[in-house]
């Protein structure tokens, strides 16, 4: 199992976030995604180790950096503390939301702040928390627009997130003019400097 995977620098382990991807038909592990924390400075080298067998176990842990609260999910790098609210939206840590929003033909507006989203932790170690939200474009009076699928990514020890849109026409008819569409992220020159 994973559980017999641990990765080493220079003979020591180091925190690893291992999780299996795939097994064999006899249980075995097949693939496994690993994320280290690399500290190595510029221009420099290090090499790291994944070391497997029976006898090989991780003994170093860290607290997962994803929390579930009743409306979204807090996410605690240790350099950054935000959130996902119910809309899906990412919340910064003044308490501003980022939303997605639209403007369709004819200048109605939609927002993810007007509507629920489906919020998963997919992933949730002491390196890395993957956080998949799946809402729709509302506008105020409730009618739906455009799916918006986010993963937002973060990192032990990082000030930043990433976060990958996908934005889906599962209107009819398939095409779809709209007039604008944006990711509002509200902060001000040298927020985060």
């Amino acid at each position: 199992s994973s559980d017999q995977l641990r990765v080493t620098a220079g003979g020591q382990e180091v925190l690893a976030q291992i999780k299996t991807l795939g097994n064999w038909q006899d249980g075995s592990v097949k693939w496994v995604l690993v994320t280290v924390l690399a500290d190595v400075p510029a221009g420099g080298e290090q090499q790291y180790v994944l070391e497997y067998g029976r006898d090989v176990r991780r003994t170093l842990t860290g607290p997962p950096l994803a929390r579930a609260q009743e409306q979204g999910v807090v996410i605690d790098t240790g350099a950054l503390r935000v959130a996902v609210n119910e809309h899906g939206d990412l919340v910064l840590p003044d308490g501003s939301a980022c939303a997605t929003t639209l403007t369709a033909e004819g200048g109605q507006q939609f927002s993810t702040a007007l509507g629920p989203a489906q919020i998963t932790i997919e992933e949730n170690g002491p390196n890395r928390a993957v956080i998949h939200t799946v809402g729709k474009l509302t506008a105020a009076d409730g009618t739906g627009h455009f799916t918006v699928e986010q993963r937002i990514e973060a990192y032990r020890g990082c000030s930043f997130v990433r976060v990958q849109h996908t934005f889906v026409n599962d209107l009819a008819p398939e095409f779809t003019n709209i007039e604008a569409m944006s990711w509002q992220v509200p902060i001000a020159a040298g927020d985060w400097a």
